[in-house]
């Protein structure tokens, strides 16, 4: 699992896991990247393991997760317009978990800050994170503008100078 929040997993190496391993393992995923509260259904995990050994290759959602296939890698993010729209208010010297899934904070001398996904906010592209993974990171914004991206080393021009922001994605469990 990448500091981003999204995971990579070698195609024909997963193939060749047991199909219980297998399963286990696409849980596992869906339970740390989709930010939610439950677990995926097992019924569901398992048709979506079905789906990968017939080799189906659109994009998938399931428990807010995004699953695509790439040639070689099945990649997994969190589904960016399950993220709730209504922005997160965190206070100078604070921290929070937002949306299950990152631990934010911001330095005691930074003003109010609201957090929001990226999707939507005009952003470059980083060409080292999927586009629906990149739409699903946490943007920190004063007064309306992004001051800063934590998760791609991003300051807006809005930031006041020394901002000190962070966002570390909370891996669940061992």
């Amino acid at each position: 699992i990448r500091p981003e929040g999204f995971a990579m997993v070698d195609l024909p190496a997963f193939h060749k896991l047991d199909e219980e391993v297998a399963i286990q393992l696409l849980e596992r995923l869906l339970g740390q990247l989709g930010g939610g509260d439950a677990p995926p259904r097992l019924m569901a995990v398992e048709a979506l393991q079905h789906w990968l050994r017939r080799g189906g290759t659109e994009a998938r959602t399931l428990a807010g997760c995004r699953l695509a296939q790439r040639k070689r890698h099945l990649l997994f993010g969190r589904e960016a317009g399950r993220i709730g729209r209504v922005p997160v208010a965190l206070a100078p010297g604070r921290s929070l978990l937002w949306d299950n899934r990152f631990r934010i904070s911001i330095g005691p001398a930074a003003p109010d800050v609201a957090i929001l996904p990226v999707q939507g906010l005009k952003v470059a592209r980083n060409p080292d994170i999927p586009a629906f993974v990149q739409d699903a990171l946490p943007a920190l914004l004063i007064e309306g503008e992004i001051a800063a991206i934590p998760s791609l080393s991003y300051v807006g021009q809005s930031a006041p100078p020394g901002l000190r922001a962070v966002a570390e994605f909370q891996k669940i469990g061992p």
